[in-house]
């Protein structure tokens, strides 16, 4: 089964979009950085450049004034002014030439109207620059929440499957072992049956030895011309016991008229699926039983007067 956070749109994510942004704020910081690194770079080149016009133009004067104290004429005999801007001597050339300004008129302010505007922009400075501050604040919060959101519902999902994968192992293991006490309780039947199987089939065989052990006896004795007198009284067709007044051995009628002893009702009975019907192993005609009980079952007081009478 796959993985259900797996089955994602085709589109970015919130955390890719959030991934992005932070590269493209980075990349912007690294420009902004060269950039102010590149003017930086110039502005001090312009600086070095100053210095050193300064610096031979203070030689020059240095050189001029050390003439005029010796008593000699300067080498210059005409010096050009220079601009107060760049520092360089003017010229006939375009870029070069003097240009006059025009000087605006400058009302003189009270220094604590000065003092007060500079203080009012410095708070104005510090307002936006906290404000600015603040709003990235707030767009780095946002993106974390929708980080923290994307993950929840990963976790989310991912709990939903393994509490469903939990629910199908706990209902097979459940089956598993309902199955097993099934099987266990089977074995145990099917053992108790075998075990009973051998009981009857033991009794069977001790029952017929000790008939045919009777039937040697009496063929022994007919034999040798001894021969008892020979009982009336009729046996059970299916054990092949003479019925007498023991409970065991009391006929009872089945509902076809056959006439069974009252043990091997019961082995009938039991040896059945259904305990409420009996079915005649002779004519195979099926008796109902009231409560299942064989001794609902009618006694045969035919054979039973032959008792008395004996």
């Amino acid at each position: 089964m796959s993985d259900p956070l797996n089955a994602q749109s085709a589109g970015p994510s919130e955390e890719e979009k959030a991934k992005m942004l932070e590269q493209k704020i980075s990349a912007f910081q690294d420009h902004k950085k060269r950039r102010e690194r590149r003017n930086c770079e110039q502005k001090l080149k312009r600086e070095k450049e100053k210095t050193e016009h300064l610096r031979q133009r203070n030689e020059q004067l240095e050189q001029k004034v050390s003439e005029l104290m010796e008593g000699r004429t300067p080498t210059e005999s005409v010096e050009m002014p220079e601009c107060e801007v760049c520092g360089e001597q003017f010229c006939r050339m375009v870029e070069k030439t003097p240009r006059m300004l025009k000087m605006a008129r400058v009302r003189p302010r009270n220094i604590e109207e000065e003092l007060k505007t500079k203080r009012t922009r410095f708070y104005r400075y510090e307002e936006d620059r906290l404000e600015a501050e603040l709003k990235a604040k707030r767009l780095e919060l946002e993106v974390a929440n929708k980080r923290l959101k994307v993950m929840e519902e990963k976790l989310e999902i991912r709990m939903k499957y393994m509490k469903a994968a939990v629910a199908r192992e706990v209902t097979r293991n459940a089956l598993l072992m309902k199955q097993r006490h099934e099987a266990a309780f089977k074995v145990t039947r099917l053992f108790d049956e075998l075990e009973k199987n051998r009981k009857k089939k033991q009794a069977a065989v001790d029952h017929y030895e000790a008939k045919n052990e009777g039937l040697k006896r009496r063929v022994a004795e007919l034999k040798n011309g001894t021969v008892p007198p020979v009982s009336l009284m009729p046996d059970c067709e299916i054990c092949l016991t003479e019925f007498c007044k023991s409970a065991e051995n009391v006929p009872r009628v089945l509902g076809c008229g056959h006439s069974v002893c009252e043990k091997c009702t019961h082995d009938m009975v039991e040896e059945q699926e259904t305990q409420d019907t009996l079915m005649c192993p002779f004519c195979r005609h099926v008796t109902e039983l009231t409560d299942s009980d064989v001794t609902s079952l009618k006694k045969n007081y035919t054979i039973i007067n032959m008792f008395l009478r004996n």
